[in-house]
């Protein structure tokens, strides 16, 4: 489906767009450029996908699925993308909002992972590195 492929490609573009950027800053490790790249991602996913990131960490667990799975119709794959989006903001010095990203980023991973068909070594030590983080 062509909307299918058009989401896809902006979340793989901005999922490695944010990869480099905050592998580059976790060495930096400024609080200030991390701050830059959270309004960058916040900005590019209101804009191409119409989510807001701050809505998508206010709803409790089942409003999430249901947001992204239900209202927005992705597919688990595209689901899985923005648990890694949520997951590399996660992965920074421990405040709250961290805490909440990798929150919200655990609970996607742990959807995909009771509904997918697919099994995933590296989603399942995600679940537990955020397990394991924020216990």
């Amino acid at each position: 489906m062509k909307q299918d492929d058009f989401l896809i490609k902006q979340i793989d573009l901005l999922g490695k767009v944010l990869g480099k950027i905050l592998s580059d800053l976790l060495k930096q490790k400024s609080n200030s450029e991390i701050f830059d790249v959270y309004n960058f991602v916040q900005e590019n996913l209101k804009n191409d996908l119409n989510i807001e990131l701050e809505s998508l960490l206010s709803f409790n667990e089942k409003e999430l699925i249901a947001y992204l799975s239900e209202i927005q119709k992705f597919e688990n794959k595209h689901i899985e993308k923005i648990a890694e989006i949520l997951y590399l903001f996660g992965d920074q010095p421990k405040n709250e909002k961290t805490i909440v990203c990798l929150e919200k980023s655990l609970v996607l991973y742990q959807y995909i992972h009771s509904t997918s068909t697919t099994y995933s070594h590296e989603r399942v030590a995600k679940i537990d590195r955020i397990t394991n983080f924020l216990n």
